[in-house]
């Protein structure tokens, strides 16, 4: 069975309330399809959304970030929990979802360097060699505002902004992580620029500097 067919299968079984994944384990179409499937399902189950979260997130590293697998129970995942509305079993699959999106938790710092006013953010804005569009920014799962700050390299602005993984989704965009100069880089994409500077608004001092 093709990643495609897995995630259809997944996503019916989610509108229906729970999470079963006997098509993408019985014959999956890798190795990596069946620990996703596998994690997704028992996250959900459980019914534990920071469970669910995580053991997608570990299991999705394991294989590899772009794997088709992980993109497809990805969007199943937060289909159904679209369409479970704000129940637990909902709220884990989107969690689970939003967790293989890329590694990031929710309640992952986010920090760009300078004022981060809408014109400057706005000539920030690039497509990345991955093909994601957006402005570079660091972030990372546990990090402080310092050490995303000092890179290495460290941010060289005098003053940063800061918002979280968790408050870029809710206005509808996300935070990949991609490579770039510095450890911790990602992209932010998916919201304007004037989005993007009412985030990362006020500007503190940076603990890099």
């Amino acid at each position: 069975m093709n990643a495609v067919a897995a995630a259809a299968s997944v996503a019916s079984d989610l509108t229906q309330g729970y999470l079963t994944t006997e098509m993408a384990l019985a014959n999956p179409a890798s190795a990596g399809e069946t620990e996703i499937a596998a994690a997704v399902d028992s996250g959900i189950e459980a019914g534990a959304e920071t469970a669910a979260g995580t053991m997608a997130a570990d299991a999705t590293e394991a294989v590899g970030a772009q794997s088709t697998a992980a993109a497809a129970v990805r969007v199943a995942a937060e289909d159904g929990g679209e369409a479970l509305g704000t129940s637990t079993v909902g709220a884990a699959a989107t969690d689970a979802g939003s967790s293989v999106a890329g590694f990031l938790p929710n309640d992952a710092l986010v920090v760009r360097g300078g004022l981060n006013t809408p014109e400057s953010v706005a000539s920030g804005f690039g497509t990345h060699p991955s093909g994601v569009t957006g402005v570079s920014v660091e972030s990372a799962p546990g990090k402080s505002v310092a050490e995303l700050a000092a890179g290495p390299p460290p941010i060289y602005n005098s003053k940063v902004g800061v918002t979280t993984v968790g408050d870029v989704r809710a206005l509808g965009g996300d935070v990949i992580p991609t490579q770039g100069m510095r450890p911790n880089h990602a992209t932010l994409t998916g919201l304007t620029p004037q989005q993007i500077s009412g985030l990362l608004q006020p500007p503190i001092p940076n603990p890099a500097r």
